[in-house]
């Protein structure tokens, strides 16, 4: 919502598996994107997996280098979701850091 500009997330359903990206800001106020690849459905309202930080090359004005990927891993992530489609509660810890967001989907 207009309340929490500036991060977000995106969650990709296949069958039984979710694939989120999370772009927000690290400590210091840098961009920084996170992927949670995979993960599984300890109930039927409750996903878990791991957040991974990703870096490497750019892909604007030059040659992709896969040589440079690298994908950390950095703590674990929960989903929640309440209601058909409508909230989610993300709970995360990230190097040692915790905290809970609520989502919402937006009309888009």
């Amino acid at each position: 919502g207009s309340a929490q500009n500036g991060w977000g997330i995106s969650v990709i359903q296949q069958y039984n598996t979710l694939f989120c990206v999370w772009y927000t800001y690290d400590a210091d106020g840098a961009v920084t994107w996170y992927v949670m690849p995979g993960g599984s459905f300890t109930d039927v309202v409750t996903y878990e997996g791991r957040i991974f930080k990703t870096t490497g090359s750019s892909f604007v004005g030059g040659a992709y280098d896969p040589a440079r990927f690298q994908a950390t891993d950095v703590g674990p992530y929960r989903l929640r979701f309440f209601g058909p489609n409508t909230t989610a509660t993300f709970d995360y810890t990230i190097e040692g850091r915790s905290g809970t967001i609520t989502l919402s989907r937006q009309p888009f």
